[in-house]
């Protein structure tokens, strides 16, 4: 009896690693989404634990949030008030947060874990830049629907860019692809965070004020002049409250620290700072009525509103999670795996025919 010995082919063998391939491309988003979820629970987390700070500060100043506490208080309401009149980008935002130090314990927790932002390390080293969330300029503490923070990114397409954005009855923002991927959450003023899961983010009913004022944490372009770098008008030597100290008032003519004042200010309003060099690459846009007038461009329809999502969905992952490649060789293999069967079945026909 002649025994006879199966090989493993090729083709077969190529079939295994395909299978095997389209098992784990079916994994690993699933993976992903769970990776994802966690992140924005991290997020809401840390959201709902800057909510707290921002309650402990009010209680310790008159029932008033940093935006609307005057600077030599240890506030930053002349900032925020200066940053919502601004129609260009205001490098200020963090000082809201930096005043909270005591609060806040560790500039951590400003930064999502989805954001590609690097925390800072220190408050006294707290910038724009170690940012993930706007503040909202005119929140109110006494009413507890007022738009507090949220993750910073909203943007509206329809005007120019800048750093001060509206959410209201006749302003309408939306979600882009940074950090929770066409989502984000709000932090309101008594303290709760919601998810926002809907591209497109409307006021609420019963917000007030019904036009929110936030501002977001823009950075100055790499290579630019920043008031952000080297200084913002404040900190002083210590550059900021640290944990356990007490809230020092911000600098107004820049003391002795390392943060000198910006060189220019308002009129009448010594050491406050203002607008810096305007950007001209800024990717986010803002709704007042003043840029309206000049960068006013027509909305887009509802067809293409819903179709940059939709289709951002289906690529955007692939792209943006580094999975390209691996559907890539996924293809090649399949590819690979018909052209050897074809190849097979071709040279079996040809063996059969010369055998005829």
């Amino acid at each position: 009896m002649k025994t006879r010995v199966s090989a493993f082919t090729l083709i077969e063998l190529l079939c295994v690693v395909a299978i095997i391939a389209i098992l784990a491309a079916l994994l690993l988003p699933a993976v992903s989404r769970a990776g994802a979820r966690a992140r924005r629970i991290q997020c809401v987390s840390d959201l709902r634990q800057t909510g707290i700070a921002f309650q402990e500060f009010a209680h310790e100043h008159n029932g008033h949030f940093p935006m609307s506490t005057p600077l030599n208080a240890g506030g930053t309401m002349e900032l925020a008030q200066n940053g919502s009149r601004l129609a260009g980008e205001f490098y200020f935002g963090y000082r809201s947060f930096q005043v909270m130090s005591n609060e806040l314990v560790t500039p951590r927790i400003l930064v999502c874990p989805t954001d590609t932002r690097i925390a800072a390390l220190r408050f006294a080293e707290f910038q724009n830049q170690n940012l993930s969330y706007f503040v909202g300029a005119n929140a109110d503490v006494d009413r507890p629907m007022s738009v507090l923070a949220g993750d910073r990114n909203i943007t509206n397409d329809w005007v120019s860019a800048a750093t001060h954005v509206q959410l209201g009855p006749n302003h309408i923002l939306r979600w882009t692809h940074e950090l929770h991927h066409f989502k984000g959450d709000l932090l309101y003023s008594d303290g709760h965070v919601e998810e926002r899961n809907g591209v497109a983010i409307i006021a609420v009913i019963n917000q007030f004020p019904q036009t929110a004022d936030l501002l977001l944490p823009s950075v100055a372009p790499a290579g630019g002049t920043s008031p952000n770098n080297p200084g913002a008008g404040g900190g002083g030597a210590g550059g900021g409250a640290g944990p356990g100290g007490s809230h020092p008032p911000p600098s107004t003519g820049g003391g002795s620290g390392s943060r000198p004042a910006p060189a220019t200010s308002p009129p009448g309003k010594t050491g406050i700072p203002t607008e810096p060099p305007k950007r001209t690459d800024a990717p986010r846009a803002a709704t007042n009525e003043s840029s309206m007038q000049h960068d006013e461009a027509p909305a887009p329809s509802a067809d293409q509103t819903a179709a940059a999502p939709m289709s951002g969905t289906v690529v955007e992952p692939v792209i943006k999670t580094g999975y390209w490649p691996f559907y890539l060789l996924l293809l090649l293999l399949l590819v690979a795996a018909a052209a050897l069967y074809g190849y097979h079945q071709g040279k079996k026909k040809g063996t059969a025919g010369s055998r005829d």
